[in-house]
């Protein structure tokens, strides 16, 4: 999704790859701290917050996640809980494929510095 977007510009797409990996940690931590203090308002503005870059990058179980997060009235604190760990979790996975996906980048860049195509 991000690549066709991207129109092929792979500087564009390791920026915003870079970018996916330093944001998100931070609302992680938010997110987490909002749980600790049952601020489901918070958590919920975050889920938000979260949801669009994670659909630039085709992450269909950590938006599935987001969304149910977003949408569902009052839920329980435990439920809450659950769900921010499933998004962690989601976004660990999504961090750990984004990162082969940016060595792989830097690996045309190397090859196309090189002269190999």
């Amino acid at each position: 999704m991000l690549l066709e977007r991207a129109a092929g510009n792979l500087e564009y797409v390791k920026e915003m790859i870079e970018l996916f990996c330093q944001e998100m940690p931070g609302y992680l931590t938010e997110m987490d701290e909002a749980l600790s203090k049952d601020d489901q308002e918070t958590v919920k503005r975050l889920a938000h917050k979260m949801y669009s870059p994670a659909a630039l990058f085709g992450a269909a179980n950590l938006c599935s996640a987001l969304r149910e997060m977003e949408t569902k009235a009052d839920l329980s604190t435990e439920d809450l809980k659950e769900l921010v760990q499933r998004v962690n979790q989601k976004c660990q996975s999504a961090f750990e494929e984004l990162k082969k996906e940016l060595t792989k980048i830097d690996l045309l860049f190397t090859d196309n510095l090189n002269g190999n195509h």
